[in-house]
């Protein structure tokens, strides 16, 4: 699959994904074009590590949740600001810990 025009892209995010013990090892790319109503996306799960496509799914509501083919767990992509937030404190947690070794 192809990544779209971003000129007639709606929506377009690119997210790291984190496991559950909240280390980042997946990623997605997570488009929706103009006039649509259907994702699309690509991307690597978190859990299972498998590749995976989809050319059509349709989110209820935000934060947008579905499944992975593969493993058949949740996957949830949160607010961008969240994100940003949680990294910007996983980093400092990081820096105090190299600074007290």
């Amino acid at each position: 699959m192809e990544l779209p025009d971003f000129n007639k892209a709606a929506y377009f995010t690119k997210r790291t994904l984190d496991d559950r013990a909240g280390e980042t090892t997946g990623e997605i790319v997570l488009w929706r074009m103009k006039g649509e109503e259907e994702f699309k996306y690509i991307m690597d799960c978190p859990f299972c590590k498998e590749h995976s496509e989809c050319e059509s799914i349709v989110f209820e509501k935000k934060p947008y949740k579905f499944r992975c083919p593969a493993c058949d767990k949740i996957i949830r992509i949160g607010k961008l600001k969240e994100s940003i937030k949680k990294r910007r404190l996983a980093d400092k947690k990081k820096a105090e810990a190299a600074k007290t070794e």
